[in-house]
């Protein structure tokens, strides 16, 4: 009985030093991101937290001017009608990909300005993390 004992506890301690856990990787091929701005007339800042984007469709590092906030690694939502349906709030994280071909756009939208990254994709896909 105690040596089963012994080798459960060295077997349990063998487990645990590999890193062996139960944790949730980023499912394949998505990226996930942050929704940094969410403001008035669609205006969708999205922060990459994890996954590969060419460096040419993220800025490195952006500064609001409305409220002097600093992020990396953001750019702003380009297909903001097929976006917003979503219904996602200013600092929920999602898993999304990258949508080189976005049907066009066919909703209102207000022209209230709301300072956003000169860089800019459309997304699809979108998954609140929850």
């Amino acid at each position: 009985m105690q040596r089963s004992l012994y080798l459960l506890a060295v077997a349990s301690i063998l487990l645990l030093g590999t890193g062996f856990t139960c944790r949730k990787g980023l499912p394949p091929g998505k990226l996930k991101g942050k929704l940094v701005i969410n403001a008035a007339c669609s205006h969708y800042v999205i922060q990459l937290l994890e996954g590969n984007i060419d460096p040419d469709k993220l800025m490195a590092s952006w500064k609001n001017p409305a409220n002097d906030s600093s992020y990396t690694q953001v750019f702003a939502v380009s297909n903001v009608c097929n976006f917003a349906p979503y219904g996602l709030s200013q600092g929920d994280e999602l898993y999304f990909d990258l949508d080189p071909n976005p049907p066009g756009q066919r909703c209102d939208v207000c022209m209230i300005f709301y300072p956003t990254p000169s860089v800019a994709n459309a997304v699809k896909n979108v998954q609140k993390i929850h």
